[in-house]
């Protein structure tokens, strides 16, 4: 199989590529070829690659290198949505982060706004793979609503056959989400979990040394 790689971290050894077929398949730096230098690795540049279920390997760079062509034009939708699974009709998956990113808020609007805004300030224009639920927040006694809910964030396209005043080009629709601030923030939301859970976990061994301390003090 053939595609083009859209995005890759050298540091964290992990990127996208889009299959010939329109697919967005991540991988990581153990799935290249031998002898592939991760360094050697592009966005934009196309590759080969085998295929097992979900996972993709042996990935290696193409003899042929026809990068993505700057003069093809895409439009976008009027303003950024939210889906599950599926987009307009007519339009194509360009560009996609294989990151989930986690929210809370009051209602599922705000919660949804949360995420349109952020996917808007990093270069997406449709929020994908999106999940809520709503649960009870215990606090100082009280509890209350909330919500909470899941997404990724992505570029779609549809094809235009000339270049007019809402057209953006291939190239630039490929290049605009910024995944590298994708990860930054996943990153943040893995320590802040830890951190609720140390403080948890210290919580509980205080309750239980009070505990006992006060039993033993009463005997």
């Amino acid at each position: 199989m053939q595609g083009t790689v859209t995005f890759f971290d050298i540091e964290e050894g992990r990127g996208n590529i889009q299959s010939d077929d329109g697919r967005m398949l991540s991988f990581e730096v153990k799935d290249l070829a031998l002898g592939i230098m991760p360094d050697s690795i592009k966005p934009d540049c196309r590759v080969e690659f085998s295929q097992a279920e979900n996972s993709i390997f042996d990935i290696r760079l193409s003899a042929v290198q026809n990068l993505l062509d700057d003069g093809i034009y895409y439009t976008e939708p009027s303003e950024v949505g939210i889906t599950s699974r599926t987009y307009p009709d007519g339009f194509e998956l360009l560009d996609k982060s294989d990151i989930t990113l986690h929210f809370e808020a009051k209602t599922e609007n705000l919660l949804k706004h949360r995420m349109i805004d952020l996917c808007r300030k990093l270069g997406g224009n449709v929020v994908t793979d999106y999940r809520s639920e709503s649960f009870e927040r215990n606090s100082i006694g009280f509890s209350f609503q909330m919500f909470r809910g899941s997404c990724s964030f992505a570029n779609i396209g549809n094809k235009s056959d000339d270049k007019n005043d809402t057209a953006v080009s291939l190239y630039d629709l490929k290049h605009r989400l910024n995944h590298s601030k994708i990860l930054e923030i996943s990153k943040a939301e893995e320590r802040s979990a830890m951190g609720l859970k140390i403080i948890k976990i210290s919580g509980f061994i205080l309750l239980i040394i009070f505990t006992l301390g006060f039993l033993f003090g009463k005997g």
